[in-house]
Parts: structure tokens; sequence; C-alpha cells
């Protein structure tokens, strides 16, 4: 009984640290991808800009105001 007991124990104990370590490595390889993927778009934004491309104007308005902080002079809207 004694035996049996103790080897369930150490198995719950291992799931635990299994469990653990999947989350963990999980949770590093999504901060690493959403990093990159902002790098990226910053990247592609920058270059896009270099050469004078063009955006449709709604797209860069939402891009600056969400690059940008917000400024004392921006336009405030009121009723």
């Amino acid at each position: 009984m004694k035996a049996w007991y103790g080897r369930n124990i150490n198995t719950i104990v291992g799931l635990k640290l299994q469990f653990r370590s999947i989350i963990s490595s999980v949770r590093v390889l999504f901060f690493h991808s959403f990093y990159s993927l902002t790098a990226l778009c910053a990247i592609v934004l920058v270059t896009l800009r270099t050469y004078k491309v063009q955006f449709p104007h709604s797209v860069t308005g939402l891009l600056a105001e969400l690059v940008a902080p917000p400024s004392s002079d921006s336009t405030i809207y009121q009723h």
C-alpha cells in the first residue's frame, strides 16, 4: 500500500512539473513571437515609409494614432 501511494505521489508531482514546464515554454514562445511580429511590422512600416509608399489616409491616420503618443495640441472634439 505504501509503495503504491508513494509511486502515485511521484507520478502526480512529475505530471505537475511537466505541465508547468509546458506552460512556461508556451509562454516564452508566445512572447517571442509577439515581439518578433511587432518588430517585423515596425520594420515593414519604416521601409514603406522610406520608399514613400502612399497609404490610404485612414490606414496612416490609424497607425499614426497607435504609434504617436498623445500630444497636447491634438484636436479635441467638443459637442
